[in-house]
């Protein structure tokens, strides 16, 4: 597969996206994805120290740590879609193609 068609096809998908949204079963599983990468990264002490100061710096506040899950609940599907035509634009696009020089 070329360079090209794998990134015409990651376009496709985002288009779709942009269109007719996400259905409810892909966000579950991204929300459960979230949710226990949150929790496995607050299981240890540098895990919780990293996320504390994650909240202090991004979000201004290291207690909105205790609302992530909640939060990361009340994202709906329209949400994804909002977001997606608002942020996912040609203009707005970065790509950087990587080859590797070794034969396979």
């Amino acid at each position: 597969m070329k360079t090209a068609d794998v990134e015409d096809a990651v376009y496709e998908e985002i288009e779709k996206i942009k269109k007719d949204g996400i259905t409810e079963t892909e966000l579950q599983k991204v929300k459960k994805q979230k949710l226990m990468d949150f929790y496995s990264q607050i299981e240890t002490i540098d895990g919780k120290s990293q996320n504390i100061g994650n909240y202090e710096v991004f979000f201004g506040d290291y207690k909105k740590m205790f609302d992530a899950p909640a939060e990361y609940n009340k994202v709906t599907g329209d949400d994804v879609k909002r977001v997606a035509n608002e942020y996912f634009k040609k203009s707005n696009r970065t790509v950087g193609v990587i080859q590797s020089n070794t034969e396979e």
